[in-house]
């Protein structure tokens, strides 16, 4: 059984309520790591996981591995096609097809 606790000075406390766990039953607590993992560890750890699982494919890995651009994701906006970069170039948009429009 997995369950989530939330720890409050030296107790921890079971997030949901519906588990019937007598008072005094001893369990054994594993921790998960919640803390950031460089680039370099997560690469790591997907190349192993893939490895063990008989899943590893170079181009997967060699995107991974690939410099990453940082651009901010806020330029991006209107940049694909059929979108706008603000609500004034959709107006535009709008209006030169409906001016095209034979009547």
């Amino acid at each position: 059984m997995k369950v989530k606790g939330i720890k409050r000075g030296n107790v921890i406390e079971l997030i949901d309520q519906t588990i019937d766990i007598p008072d005094g039953t001893e369990v054994t607590l594993t921790i998960d790591d919640q803390t950031n993992i460089l680039p370099e560890a997560y690469l790591e750890s997907l190349q192993t996981f893939f490895t063990a699982a008989n899943l590893a494919t170079a181009d997967f890995l060699e995107t991974r591995q690939a410099d990453t651009d940082d651009t901010p994701l806020t330029n991006l906006i209107g940049s694909a096609p059929s979108s706008f970069a603000s609500p004034e170039a959709a107006d535009q948009f709008i209006r030169q097809e409906r001016d095209a429009w034979d009547y």
